[in-house]
Formats: structure tokens, C-alpha cells, sequence
């Protein structure tokens, strides 16, 4: 009876630091939230933590296309607006899948319009085409990330922004949605966001 007695006791002691342990590690943030400075996001502004951010996009340029005075006009327009913006900004390139919402719009609508069977079944070809390359292909697209202290400081940034750089290169603003996406791939790199809406605002 004692050597039962004995296995009882450790069994039970056994299980009792197990539950400590467990109860332990419950105590530990081991959120992700904790650690994300990420609070809301609004039509305004992204809130952080301690801060604010808005998220611009901006579209390429071939640049071996400019001239030497293209070029130049260019550069000084980027200068002027890194020496008058004052916060802390940030240059992000992500790859996204291609959005066709639009063509495709445009390609069923001509569809519905036709009774040409040859002409709608190259409109059908079309459509699947479009399909294949919001699967499988994807655009190297540039955004523009600005922090500031508050939303004040973020609105004359933005201004700044809008007053300069479409001067050398389109400026977008974004969608909520949009924004959200770049924050989640931001934050899951190997993660596949598929487009299923207009993700512009405009």
C-alpha cells in the first residue's frame, strides 16, 4: 500500500506543477496585438501607438525614358520635398496580384451588347485571360508610408505630399481596404492576397 501510496503522491505532484507551468505561461503577452503598434484604422488615418501614419501610393516611371533635364527637374522636385517634410517617412515596394476588376467590367458589359457569336467568344477568351493573370501574375507596386505625431502634423504632410510629387510622379490615395491588405501582407510576407474589389479611392 505504501509503494501505491508513493506512485499516487508523485502522479499528483506530477500533474500539479504541470498546471502551475500552464497557469505560468497564461501570464506571458504572447499576443500578437501586444506587439503590433497597429490600434484603428480610419478614413483619416491609420492610429498607431504613439502616433499616426497614412499610406499614399505612388506609380512608377520609366526613368531611362527621361532626358538629362527630365531627370534633373525630377530629382530637385524629390529634394525640395525631403527638405520640407519634417517627420519620418518611408519608401515601400510590395508585390501585389494584378486587379482586372475593371477590364473585366468593361469586357462583360461589350459581351452583353454583342450578338456577334465569333466576337463573343474572343470577348470570352478575353475574360479568361484576365482571370489567368489576377491568379497568377503580380505588380510591383510603391507606397509612400508618412508618420507624425498627430493628425494635424498628418494633413499638412499629406498637403505637402499632394502639393510636390505629382509634380514628377502620380500620387493615389488608398482605400481602407487597400490599406488594410498592405498591412497584412506587411505583416504575413508569405502570405497570397487575392483582389476581389477596387482597391483605389476615386
Amino acid at each position: 500500500m505504501g509503494v501505491i501510496k508513493m506512485i499516487f503522491l508523485k502522479g499528483k505532484n506530477k500533474k500539479l506543477k504541470e498546471k502551475k507551468k500552464k497557469e505560468k505561461a497564461k501570464r506571458v503577452p504572447s499576443k500578437v496585438t501586444s506587439v503590433l503598434p497597429f490600434l484603428d484604422i480610419t478614413e483619416d488615418c491609420i492610429m498607431l501607438k504613439n502616433e499616426v501614419m497614412d499610406i499614399i501610393e505612388i506609380e512608377g516611371k520609366d526613368i531611362l525614358s527621361l532626358t538629362e533635364s527630365e531627370l534633373a527637374r525630377d530629382i530637385n522636385i524629390f529634394h525640395t520635398f525631403y527638405k520640407t517634410v519634417n517627420v519620418d517617412i518611408k519608401l515601400v515596394s510590395m508585390n501585389f496580384p494584378v486587379n482586372a476588376k475593371k477590364q473585366k467590367e468593361y469586357v462583360e458589359y461589350k459581351m452583353n451588347k454583342t450578338d456577334n457569336p465569333i466576337y463573343k467568344s474572343f470577348l470570352v477568351d478575353k475574360i479568361r485571360e484576365l482571370e489567368y493573370l489576377e491568379k497568377n501574375k503580380t505588380n510591383k507596386e510603391y507606397y509612400l508610408f508618412l508618420f507624425a505625431p498627430n493628425l494635424d502634423v498628418l494633413n499638412s504632410v499629406r498637403n505637402t505630399v499632394n502639393r510636390t510629387i505629382p509634380n514628377a510622379l502620380h500620387v493615389r490615395a488608398l482605400s481602407i481596404e487597400k490599406k488594410q491588405s498592405i498591412l497584412y501582407k506587411l505583416n504575413n510576407k508569405n502570405s497570397k492576397i487575392m483582389s476581389k474589389r477596387s482597391d483605389f479611392v476615386g
